[in-house]
């Protein structure tokens, strides 16, 4: 555990504070495109009691595909985690990948 933390450390890290729900282009600009080595992790942002509440369902259903267009469009390769708006686990794949699925 304690080279994986020492290799970990080495790695560029950065945070911002957003509401993606709301203004994801603050996020989704600062996606190399067209890297096959990169991976954006959202979590359950989508599928969260304020975000249902503040937006009701088509509200959040249609912020979380801005988010997905956004990203796919910036990067096709970009490896994807998180939740979709229903909560259902969008995990592991490329998001060209999940695009054509869903």
């Amino acid at each position: 555990i304690k080279s994986h933390w020492q290799e970990y450390k080495k790695l560029k890290h950065t945070y911002t504070h957003v509401d993606i729900c709301k203004s994801p282009l603050s996020i989704t600009k600062k996606i190399v495109p067209y890297d096959s080595n990169s991976v954006i992790w959202w979590s359950n942002a989508f599928h969260t009691v304020n975000a249902h509440y503040m937006q009701g369902l088509q509200g959040v259903s249609n912020s979380y595909n801005t988010w997905i267009t956004q990203i796919k469009k910036r990067n096709p390769d970009m490896w994807i985690l998180g939740k979709d708006y229903l909560d259902k686990p969008v995990e592991g794949g490329q998001i060209k990948n999940y695009v054509t699925k869903s």
